[in-house]
């Protein structure tokens, strides 16, 4: 069957590291429930990223000339957001600064500048390990870290090495992967925290039915994996299964593998 869909437009990203210091401060009972000791003032490095999409210029063969993007993401954000207190920025009154709010607040900035049809993707990254990522269909994402070993090869019938061999070359060995996990949801955004849904209820289904399993194991022998064979697509798969149940329904959009930088796997659903 021919794939009569229109191909994505292409896009162009700008990365740039924004220091700024905040606590969640709100409502209190409410933000000491959600946030705990995050109600005290701290800081982080976050990093931006800004993604825009649309037709290639046939003159500049650019989506975007990327030192305007730099401009207006530097003039637009950074210089209002870098070394600063962000509850005290008036844009955060009465919204609490968390992550999810400084990529719809960022996000709120950006479109006008950009053009609210160009601009794709705002995700703010706190650490290394957690990434909320606004999407045009607001969705968010959450990332975790994996370490574990495996070796690819089929469940049954697993004396078919010479197939197994030509299919998977060197990783029918056993070996193992740094993997990342993204977990992206969907939802109406809460007013105050900005939290599309109790992301401590998602990390916490993240971490009791894929990481207590999974990290520092050999993946084939993990009884949740059984009959799952452990490329990044059946990884993808199987995590979506195992988390679907234990997140509020129709929340659940997305789940990546990243295998390595070159290699990531996505899942979203079974009628995706």
């Amino acid at each position: 069957m021919t794939d009569t869909r229109a191909p994505p437009a292409p896009g162009a990203s700008r990365s740039q590291p924004v220091i700024a210091t905040g606590s969640r401060a709100g409502p209190p009972k409410r933000t000491s429930a959600f946030f705990g000791r995050l109600t005290v003032p701290h800081g982080h490095n976050y990093t931006l990223d800004v993604t825009v999409r649309g037709p290639i210029d046939p003159q500049t063969g650019m989506v975007i000339d990327l030192a305007e993007l730099k401009r207006v993401v530097g003039e637009t954000v950074v210089d209002r957001f870098d070394h600063a207190d962000l509850n005290a920025d008036p844009l955060f009154r009465g919204r609490v600064p968390t992550t999810e709010n400084i990529a719809i607040t960022v996000w709120e900035l950006l479109a006008p500048k950009l053009g609210a049809d160009r601009l794709w993707q705002v995700r703010v990254w706190e650490d290394p390990t957690l990434v909320r990522r606004l999407s045009r269909a607001r969705c968010l994402s959450s990332r975790a870290s994996i370490t574990s070993a495996r070796a690819t090869v089929w469940p049954i019938r697993r004396s078919r090495t010479k197939r197994t061999r030509r299919l998977y070359g060197q990783c029918f060995r056993p070996h193992g992967h740094n993997y990342y996990l993204e977990v992206t949801v969907a939802g109406r955004p809460d007013a105050v925290t900005g939290m599309a849904v109790d992301l401590g209820q998602i990390d916490g289904a993240v971490r009791e039915r894929v990481l207590d399993h999974v990290d520092h194991r050999t993946l084939e022998e993990v009884p949740a994996l059984a009959g799952v064979v452990t490329t990044g697509e059946g990884l993808a798969r199987a995590f979506w299964r195992l988390l679907a149940p234990a997140v509020p329904a129709g929340a659940l959009r997305r789940v990546t593998v990243v295998e390595t930088a070159k290699n990531r796997f996505q899942y979203e659903g079974e009628a995706a």
